[in-house]
């Protein structure tokens, strides 16, 4: 290295501490890419689907957690891009031949199911629509305790 070659760091990144569980969370970006297969040399289309979470997750940097997953561009009912615009969108909404703009999508919320990939990465493994509230209630219901009013108690 000489004086007129500017230094720099290496960084060795480990798999960030987040805790697997179902997350409640909003889609805030939507990044389609391209990846080649290292073995099969074929090049795929993806989306990467970004996430913000209700309850931030912290990180030891100070900075937070944006959960993200990757889909294929493929849109059948079998497909998990279906399964994501469905948590999102409501079964009613995702027929067959529609279509929907990004910007309908960004801002919509979902429950996400976040696990390690296979070398330890968090990751948005899948999406659960949020749960239906009925109409005119402004909050979720609240459980009705069960009080038992006679009987044998003891089994």
């Amino acid at each position: 290295m000489t004086d007129q070659e500017p230094e720099f760091v290496f960084m060795v990144d480990s798999p960030p501490e987040v805790e697997p569980g179902v997350y409640i969370g909003t889609l805030i970006g939507l990044r389609p890419f391209e990846f080649t297969d290292p073995q099969t040399q074929e090049t795929k289309r993806l989306i990467e689907w970004q996430f913000g979470t209700e309850i931030p997750i912290p990180l030891p940097d100070g900075t937070f957690y944006e959960p993200s997953g990757v889909t294929s561009m493929a849109t059948g009912p079998k497909s998990k891009a279906f399964a994501w615009l469905v948590a999102l969108l409501g079964p009613a909404a995702v027929t067959p031949s529609a279509q929907f703009r990004a910007s309908v999508l960004i801002g919509r919320q979902a429950q996400l199911t976040i696990g390690p990939d296979k070398k330890g990465w968090p990751k948005v493994q899948g999406l659960t629509a949020m749960p239906v509230r009925p109409v005119g209630a402004t909050r979720p219901m609240e459980a009705a305790a069960v009080v038992p009013t006679s009987g044998n108690f003891d089994d």
